[in-house]
């Protein structure tokens, strides 16, 4: 009977196969699903091994119901990361001579550039003492309805999103259907909030 350490290494001789299969989960995680489909081929000594490409396709089924547990890596951050390294491990801080000349070259080029004004215009209204007169109403704001259907819809996010993998939970519900229950549940708290509100702007119309 073949060992675990052959068929492993035949099994993961598909480069582009095992590239696929473990990126988005550790090497402990994969070689544990490949040890629990080897014992479960050799449970049976008198059947022979199946194919190896059968193999692969049961250990990639069984990756598929493993939540990824790979973390991620920020390669622009590591990029970044090592770009600092390599630019602390080279400077060398200028002393003496060198280092009073580069003063003097920074210094001539600051007093060889034209002074800007930074501060900023004034207003014939500001002259006079005076002060802008404010915005005209209305203001914009987010109604009471904006609000909810909001919040609604980041609920609905929440309840129905892995929030690591952002990967649809196989038990949610359409944005539709959950949009229902929810208004079921908090509709009438939301209405019973902001009534004020309502009868100011709406005067009690479509409530």
């Amino acid at each position: 009977m073949i060992s675990f350490a052959d068929f492993f290494k035949e099994l993961c001789s598909n480069y582009v196969w095992y590239e696929r299969v473990i990126m988005n989960h550790k090497p402990e995680t994969f070689k544990k699903v490949c040890d629990d489909v080897y014992t479960i081929h050799s449970a049976d000594q008198n059947r022979p091994f199946p194919p190896i490409e059968e193999s692969r396709r049961f250990v990639s089924n069984k990756l598929n119901k493993i939540n990824p547990d790979k973390a991620k890596v920020d390669w622009v951050t590591k990029a970044l990361q090592k770009h600092e390294e390599k630019e602390k491990a080279e400077w060398i801080p200028v002393t003496g001579e060198e280092r009073q000349k580069r003063l003097a070259e920074l210094r001539a080029l600051i007093d060889s550039m034209p002074m800007i004004n930074n501060f900023p215009r004034v207003t014939e209204v500001e002259k006079a003492g005076q002060v802008l007169p404010p915005k005209p109403e209305p203001y914009p704001v987010t109604t009471p309805e904006e609000y909810y259907m909001r919040e609604r819809r980041f609920a609905w996010i929440k309840n129905s999103f892995e929030p690591r993998t952002a990967q649809r939970l196989p038990d949610s519900l359409d944005e539709h259907d959950f949009n229902l229950q929810y208004d079921f549940e908090n509709y009438d708290a939301h209405v019973k909030k902001y009534s004020e509100w309502y009868k100011e702007h709406l005067n009690g119309k479509g409530l």
